[in-house]
């Protein structure tokens, strides 16, 4: 009976105690990238025609917004431009097989996402992801200097 009462006490203790106190409010950064991830993608804009259909659409959506809840972490933290680059690799090859205005789209919401981080170049990565070559970089093989004699 002792054991009941003190079980009980305890329970009643915890129950109307003060709820614990909330975390850190969420940055600048990370309310962006909420809101990011809650409008809808792929809709017809200026220079793109839009999603095919509405299945393709959503799953487009899907996987920007996949993008944007793993970098989540680095939203108000110094320095996110490595991991972010990092995570714009190994999100491209699921645009590879796509058609070029979803796979540009795509990387249109990638300098969206690093706008949002604070990231002011990829210097060149995104370059290299959607065209294979970065143009800004002038030690490529095959330049036309022999062009401007």
């Amino acid at each position: 009976m002792r054991v009941f009462l003190l079980a009980l006490v305890l329970f009643c203790q915890l129950a109307m105690a003060a709820p614990p106190s909330p975390s850190t409010p969420p940055g600048p950064q990370a309310r962006a990238l909420s809101a990011f991830i809650a409008k809808k993608k792929f809709l017809p804009e200026a220079l793109y025609p839009g999603a095919m259909n509405e299945p393709a659409r959503l799953r487009f959506e899907a996987t920007i917004n996949a993008l944007a809840m793993q970098l989540q972490p680095l939203a108000d933290r110094p320095n996110p431009k490595d991991k972010l680059m990092a995570a714009f690799k190994a999100a491209y090859p699921a645009w590879e097989n796509e058609d070029t205005e979803e796979r540009e789209r795509a990387v249109g919401y990638f300098e969206e996402l690093m706008g949002i981080l604070g990231v002011e170049s990829s210097n060149g990565v995104l370059n290299r992801l959607l065209y294979g070559f970065d143009p800004g970089n002038r030690r490529r093989r095959g330049t036309r200097r022999h062009w401007r004699r």
